[in-house]
Parts: C-alpha cells; structure tokens; sequence
C-alpha cells in the first residue's frame, strides 16, 4: 500500500506506521491454513495403515510414527499462535494508519488555514495600528483578533494531530508486543526442536502423498471463473507426473490439493485481491497524474476528468463564503485524494485566493494547480 512519504507537516520525517496490513493478515492467514493442514496430515498419519505398501518414504514416517504425530501437533499450535498473532496485528495496524493519515491531512489543512490567517491577521493589524479613527481601530483591531484566534485554532488542530499520531504509534507498539508475546509463548513451552520441520515435518507431507494412487487437484466450485481464465475442475494423475505451473484458485487465497484423502496445503501463484488493489491504486494514479496538468481549467472540466465511482465529500475545512469538494477513488488508504477550493480571501499566497486544487498522489507532498479565475493565471499564463 502506498502511503505519503512528507510527514512534515506532522514535525515527523518518516512515516509513522508503515507496514503493509493486507500482506499481514494474508500471512497470517496462511499461518492458520498451513496449521489447518498439519493437523489434518497429523489426523491422517494417526489413521494411517500401510500393510504391503513399499516405499522408503512411508517406512521412513512409519518407523517414528508416534514421535512424528506428536511433533506434528507442536508444530501445529507453533503456525495457529502464529498466524492468529499476525491476524490481530494486521487489525489494528489497518486502524492505526488510517489514524496517522487523517491526521497527517488534518495538519496540511490547519497549516493552510493558519498560513492564511495568519495574512489576514497582519493586513487588519496594520490598518488598526494606522487608523487615527478611534471607531476604526476598534473595528479594525477587533478583526485582526478574530484573525489571530484562527491562527491559534488552526495550531491547535496541528498539535491535536501530532497527538493522535502518539496514541496511533503507541497503539500499533503494544498490538506488535502483544503479537510477539504470544509467539514467544508458544515456542518457549512447546518442547518442539527448532531443527525439527526442516529435518521432518517439510517431509511428512510428501511422505504422505507417496502412499496415494491418484492425485486429484480440486479448486472452488463457488462463482465465474474471471475473464480470461479457464476453469480447472481436476487433475486426475495415474503412475505418471504432471507439471502444472501457476495456478490460481478464483476467490481462495489458499486451496488444497488432495493425496487420496489427504490435503496438502498449496498458495496460490497470484492473489486477485492483491492484483485488483494495485491495479485500483494505477488507476487512480493515472487520474492523478492527469488532473495535476488541469492548470487554468474550470472546476466543471476537472470535475470531468475524475471517474463517476470517485466519492466527493465536503472537507473540514471551506473558505469563508466558498466552496471546497474532496474526491477521493474507491480503494480507500492510499492517500490519493482532488480538493478543490474555490479560494482563500486574502491569502499572502496570490495562488490560494483564487480557485485551485490541491492533488496528492500519497507518496510526495501534495501539489497545488491554478484554476480558470486564479490571478496567478493572469495575462493569459498557464
């Protein structure tokens, strides 16, 4: 997942809570299948019955039959501490950096707010510590205080972010000790030689499918295969081997190939939710990349150029007696993100007083493009 790379805004130069959710909890996720199957290759090892079966590798598994079943059992509860540990992590680190984003975006616009304020502030002053009407000066000193409780408000949101950010961090520090503690838990109690997979338990498995006639390959039987695939209903192997290469199960992230009633966990080549989340994060992108050269367009011929599925709220924060839309495209935690804002009266920066918007990529610090009616486009330049 890409997420923005200026967290200056924030006083932090890096990203607070970095990490990838949806990778954590696929490998949790896999941590919980393998442990499925190591129990059900431990439940089939216990049935197991082998009378005029040769074949060294079954002898191999028969002759520490009891030892290796127990072993197996270890190693189960060793994957499910795992991958539960992970499940839960995946959780709150989801949480946590939507947490840091809102409040990173939260900093960038009190720190435009609180920039234009702060112009506002010092053109009242300066006409209230000019003015020789006494009327005047108080209306005019009353103005650049008002002015003046902006800045303060908007410095305030600032460090209000700054705070969510430490509870974020904290919360994301005690969900990873917490993750470690019960990994540790289960390793430290277990009795299981640290050796003990790489020398069996990788093994046990094949040593299983040794004693089977017939490999059948089954997929899922649920929903359309997706477009440009082939549905693959089995593979039916007999005193032959077969190479089959890059298979993806549609809608399982895992599936299981069957040596006679035994199953054999088996990841797929490629995820589609991965691939439909990079290939959602491109497109945006791209959309991105198009509207950053908007410069001296009407907000209507922008408004064209962003997709029909993009959602369109309205920000915290609205220029006074203007407007101001957030788009935002469906795949949500990229930090790509269109504001439109018709303008800031008064703003030092000639840019931010006509209207504008403000487009981020997620990654860089978000860049800002004159609109049609923006004076820094005036005399006709783009």
């Amino acid at each position: 997942m890409s997420r923005p790379s200026d967290w200056s805004p924030v006083g932090l130069d890096i990203d607070p809570t970095p990490g990838d959710p949806v990778l954590v909890l696929a490998g949790g996720r896999d941590y919980l299948d393998v442990a499925s199957a190591i129990d059900d290759a431990a439940s089939a090892l216990d049935r197991l019955s082998v009378d005029g079966t040769v074949s060294a590798a079954v002898d191999a598994v028969m002759d520490r039959k009891e030892d290796v079943i127990a072993d197996i059992r270890k190693a189960h509860c060793r994957y499910e501490a795992a991958g539960n540990a992970l499940v839960s992590y995946a959780g709150v680190l989801d949480r946590v950096q939507s947490d840091t984003l809102a409040a990173l975006n939260t900093a960038i616009t009190a720190l435009d707010d609180s920039a234009a304020a702060t112009g506002t502030k010092s053109r009242w002053q300066q006409l209230a510590d000019d003015a020789t009407d006494p009327h005047e000066k108080t209306v005019y000193q009353h103005k650049a205080d008002l002015a003046g409780d902006r800045v303060s408000a908007a410095h305030g949101a600032v460090n209000a972010a700054k705070g969510d950010i430490d509870t974020a961090v904290h919360d994301r520090d005690r969900a990873a000790d917490n993750a470690i503690s019960q990994i540790e838990e289960i390793t430290s109690h277990d009795d299981l030689n640290d050796s003990w997979w790489d020398n069996w338990g990788s093994k046990v498995v094949a040593a299983i499918a040794d004693i089977a006639d017939v490999i059948s390959l089954v997929t899922a039987a649920d929903g359309d295969s997706p477009a440009g695939t082939t549905r693959l209903a089995a593979i039916d192997l007999d005193d032959r081997h077969e190479t089959v290469y890059n298979i993806h199960v549609h809608t399982h992230h895992t599936y299981y190939v069957l040596a006679g009633t035994i199953p054999v966990l088996v990841h797929n080549a490629a995820g589609h939710d991965e691939a439909a989340r990079e290939a959602a994060k491109k497109a945006a992108n791209d959309v991105i990349t198009n509207v950053k050269g908007a410069s001296g367009k009407d907000i209507d011929e922008v408004r064209g150029m962003i997709p029909a599925d993009w959602s369109a709220t309205t920000p915290k924060k609205v220029p006074p007696g203007g407007t101001a839309t957030k788009y935002e495209p469906p795949i949500k935690n990229t930090g790509q993100q269109i504001i439109y804002e018709s303008g800031w009266p008064g703003h030092p920066d000639p840019l931010h007083t006509g209207p504008y918007l403000r487009v981020s990529d997620g990654r860089g610090a978000p860049v800002r493009v004159p609109l049609a009616g923006n004076p820094t486009l005036a005399g006709g330049s783009q």
